[in-house]
């Protein structure tokens, strides 16, 4: 029998190495993902930068604004925020329009481009832009009744959800505001008039905290009775602006 002593230089000169090879593997796994992550969104730029999606945006920015782009509307120009491009879970683009070349404020306009599949082959790209609150009240200002009938359609939900003083209510920042989720994002805070009311008599945790089935009961019949308030404002605005109501029949 015979037995081999090993050295603590040689033991502490194999662990170096070790420890190197390591390091090696970390970074070059940690490049590849980095090299991905790059590539991908430079993809997801040239995408939204593409020709295609300036037209299907210009089409979109327009039907909220029907003299976008010239000297009588109220949007004038866009850009793309390339910082804001993600992939969203459907596997999308979401991102933001910055409008009028105002960096400064976060009055602009949501996107969001996406390919479906038809017919086992990736469609055309389809672009969706969502105008932010304050921009469509300078649009509802801007044309009045001439508004395009979509635009009185979501001034109607407005005033159903959060009662006839919005529009100052939007201007002073009071509706519509976020608060940090306390991961380093951002929700949005339901401050219609139901949301108020409904924190007020049962709590701002009232919808996810367990009831009993007496108290669940009682707050499901109030907040069953104020969406039937805000649906009643709703279709009083709908006749004031001499709009059809949503899901009625024309």
């Amino acid at each position: 029998m015979s037995f081999t002593i090993v050295s603590p230089y040689a033991k502490k000169h194999r662990a170096r190495w070790v420890l190197v090879w390591l390091g090696v593997l970390v970074l070059v796994i940690g490049g590849c993902v980095v090299g991905k992550q790059v590539q991908l969104r430079h993809e997801m730029i040239q995408i939204a930068h593409s020709e295609q999606a300036r037209k299907e945006i210009e089409a979109g920015l327009k039907l909220e604004d029907p003299h976008a782009f010239t000297s009588q509307g109220v949007i004038h120009s866009y850009e793309v925020d390339d910082s804001s491009l993600e992939h969203n879970p459907m596997g999308g683009i979401n991102g933001y329009l910055i409008i009028n070349g105002d960096r400064k404020s976060d009055h602009g306009a949501n996107l969001n481009l996406d390919r479906f599949y038809v017919d086992g082959k990736l469609g055309s790209l389809r672009v969706m832009v969502d105008d932010d609150p304050w921009l469509d009240t300078q649009i509802f200002k801007k044309y009045d009744l001439n508004t395009p009938k979509s635009t009185l359609q979501w001034v109607c939900t407005m005033i159903g959800d959060y009662g006839p003083g919005w529009i100052e209510e939007v201007e002073s920042g009071r509706l519509g505001r976020m608060e940090s989720d306390g991961e380093g994002g951002q929700r949005s805070v339901d401050d219609t008039l139901t949301g108020r009311e409904m924190r007020r008599r049962f709590g701002s945790d009232w919808a996810t905290r367990k009831m009993s089935p007496q108290k669940e009961a009682e707050v499901d019949d109030a907040l069953r009775k104020l969406r039937q308030q805000a649906d009643e404002r709703y279709r009083r605005a709908c006749k004031r602006f001499g709009i059809q109501p949503e899901n009625e029949d024309e």
